[in-house]
């Protein structure tokens, strides 16, 4: 993404981030200061430097402003971004100038709010159109800036004493009459939050967070940045208790025409559909991470929005992960997928339960519990249609710890001959679980952190805790339907249903799988295709995924609680995933669920997708946002400590970019 993005910079630390954006070749393209407890922060929105001429000023006192401004006009450059600041009670001002082709325009300074009106309604009656407006509180008033383009444009408004539920109901209603905010700035009066607004035609989807804190800011950012969105404008203010609060217009440009519409129809039609507390998906194209949202709440009870950051247990798509871990073995010569489990000659040995082994137990290989045909120990109880055991799944009956699971199952659970029958097994994968610590010396944790997180460079996944109180840091309240979500051993599910991931994570680990676009492949060709083979017993699914003629892998998940997905379709070069912190408590509304999932995820998938990379953004690449969190509070005095005349002349450039200025009185604003 081709923008960078400052906010809530100390101005004492703001000129050391200028010259390192300015170096890497970045070219500002918004920038506002605000005042902030007596001293100053600075918001800056940056762009990939097109070799236009451009310079910006953010000290500049009142006194010396109409100096500047004459100095700027005469070097060719038009001023773009302009606004005054409070900073150690005295005003300064904060300007960007450019030499891009514009037609005729001109800027005002220091308007006060009884004045702004008649000065907004004067210039509109002259046909003169708004296109940058900031505000600044001072004492009980406020002095506006303004800077207006020649020709009379029908289709723009703006709006300067708007409320917070005034500006949040204007927002809401803007798509409706077929308008856009292209720019809304905070300010102050009497210690009350204001916003000055200009609205254009609506020509692209455009998003808008107002009075929002330092952090849930950070989140706004990240989870619009991975919609594609990007920055306008940013603007701060102080308000009375409450410290700095930041306001953003932002515009998706990222997306193909389309392309949006798809994605919001879809996941609008689901949400129609389905009641969940929280959605998290996340799409790859090609190998490349292009799009991540979420909607609903992370945590009910606390009105805690969901963000992409925010982590779900993934129930059964710990299958692939297991599968995966246990090819890599595989492909480095340590298990065979002929290798049998159980006595002297099995990986496991004679470790387990108190009898002797049975034949059917004896001839269990690491293929047959990777494909659920281990003959028994099925997901389902007595009088299920899928039942082949006569016995509950015993990961969710059987009490213990592992070694005391296994045991009992050994002993007790009755198998039919390997290979000879499909049987969903989540205990096949515990048993996985354990082969794989065999083979590494590590625990199953460890060891797929080892061979397949950390050489793609997944974060965040962790095997969940039990309890509400053992949550994973971001990870999500769960909602049960009837049922308890935190009575679940999910601990002891490790290798089968364990692993808590964010949607973004478990599409990493997807694309990595093969290799995606010009990704790290984690397995070779031979292993994948031994991973997709089906078994004589079921030929849809492979090891540890569910797998289509056409070569796509997909696999579900579902627990108390949770809902998910994970899909690698080659058809459509698409890996996503879909996370949901519910699962309904019926089989029917189970499958409705599911069934609406994948509708929603296969209409998206089929959209027209970007060039870019999110996968790929670090923190100096393109599309990363900078803030400092409660810097220390040092003042670094400025030039110019002289009394502020709070009366400088209107500042015009006449249309036609005549080379001189004409200054104009204005009414004395305070009176």
């Amino acid at each position: 993404m081709n923008w960078l993005a400052h906010y809530g910079v100390p101005l004492n630390e703001f000129s050391a981030a200028f010259e390192r954006s300015r170096k890497d070749g970045w070219r500002l393209e918004w920038l506002q200061v605000f005042e902030d407890g007596g001293s100053a922060r600075v918001n800056a929105v940056w762009a990939v430097n097109d070799g236009r001429s451009w310079e910006a000023s953010y000290t500049v006192a009142a006194a010396d402003l109409e100096d500047r401004f004459r100095q700027q006009v005469d070097r060719g450059l038009r001023l773009r971004c302009t606004g005054a600041y409070v900073n150690d009670g005295q005003i300064f001002f904060a300007a960007l100038w450019d030499d891009a082709p514009s037609p005729g325009w001109r800027a005002h300074h220091n308007i006060s709010l009884a004045h702004y009106q008649s000065h907004f309604d004067q210039l509109r009656a002259e046909g003169w159109a708004l296109v940058h407006l900031n505000a600044c509180a001072w004492g009980d008033d406020a002095l506006f800036s303004t800077i207006w383009e020649s020709g009379h444009h029908d289709s723009w408004a703006s709006e300067h004493f708007l409320s917070d539920p005034e500006f949040q109901q204007r927002v809401v209603t803007a798509g409706v009459l077929g308008r856009q905010l292209t720019m809304a700035c905070p300010y102050s009066v009497g210690g009350e939050a204001r916003w000055a607004v200009i609205w254009g035609p609506r020509t692209l989807p455009f998003e808008a967070r107002h009075g929002r804190s330092g952090a849930d800011f950070r989140d706004d950012f990240e989870d619009l940045r991975l919609e594609g969105f990007r920055p306008l404008s940013i603007a701060g203010c102080a308000t009375t208790g409450q410290g700095d609060r930041y306001t953003a217009v932002l515009v998706n440009d990222a997306l193909p025409a389309g392309t949006w519409n798809t994605i919001t129809d879809a996941i609008d039609t689901f949400l129609d559909n389905q009641t969940v507390p929280g959605l998290s998906l996340a799409m790859a194209y090609d190998g490349r991470l292009v799009f991540a949202t979420t909607r609903g709440h992370a945590d009910i009870d606390k009105r805690e929005a969901l963000r992409t950051r925010h982590r779900m247990r993934v129930a059964s798509l710990s299958k692939p992960i297991t599968s995966v871990a246990v090819h890599r073995l595989i492909e480095s010569g340590r298990l065979a997928l002929t290798d049998t489990v159980f006595g002297a000659a099995g990986i496991l040995g004679t470790t387990y339960g108190t009898l002797s082994y049975s034949a059917d137990q004896l001839n269990v290989t690491v293929e047959h519990l990777l494909t659920h045909t281990s003959g028994g120990w099925d997901y389902v109880g007595p009088g299920h249609p899928e039942d082949i055991d006569g016995m509950d799944d015993p990961m969710f009956t059987v009490k213990g710890d592992q070694t005391a699971l296994i045991g009992q199952v050994l002993d007790t659970y009755p198998l039919r001959t390997p290979g000879s029958v499909y049987a969903y097994s989540n205990f096949g994968y515990c048993l996985l679980g354990r082969i794989i610590e065999r083979k590494t010396g590590q625990s199953y944790s460890d060891a797929v952190q080892a061979l397949v997180f950390r050489p793609i460079g997944a974060q965040g996944l962790t095997i969940a805790g039990n309890t509400k109180q053992d949550r994973q840091t971001d990870e999500v309240q769960y909602v049960g339907d009837g049922d308890d979500p935190y009575n679940l051993d999910v601990a002891r599910m490790d290798a089968h249903g364990g692993w808590v991931s964010s949607a973004i994570s478990m599409v990493r680990f997807g694309i990595h799988v093969s290799g995606d676009g010009d990704k790290l492949a984690l397995l070779d060709a031979g292993q994948i295709t031994s991973m997709m083979n089906g078994s004589a017993a079921n030929s849809s699914y492979g090891h540890g995924w569910g797998v289509s003629m056409a070569g796509a892998r997909n696999h579900f998940g579902g627990l108390k609680g949770t809902t998910t997905a994970l899909e690698s379709d080659p058809a459509t070069l698409t890996t996503w995933a879909v996370l949901v912190n519910t699962r309904p408590s019926t089989k029917a509304a189970q499958d409705s669920l599911r069934d609406d999932l994948l509708t929603m995820m296969r209409g998206i998938a089929g959209a027209s997708w970007p060039g870019h990379d999110f996968f790929e953004d670090d923190p100096r690449q393109p599309g990363i946002h900078e803030r400092v969190e409660d810097p220390p509070v040092i003042f670094h005095p400025l030039p110019h400590d002289e009394k502020i005349d709070l009366e400088p002349p209107v500042i015009l450039n006449p249309v036609g970019g005549q080379e001189h200025l004409v200054n104009k009185p204005r009414p004395n604003p305070f009176g």
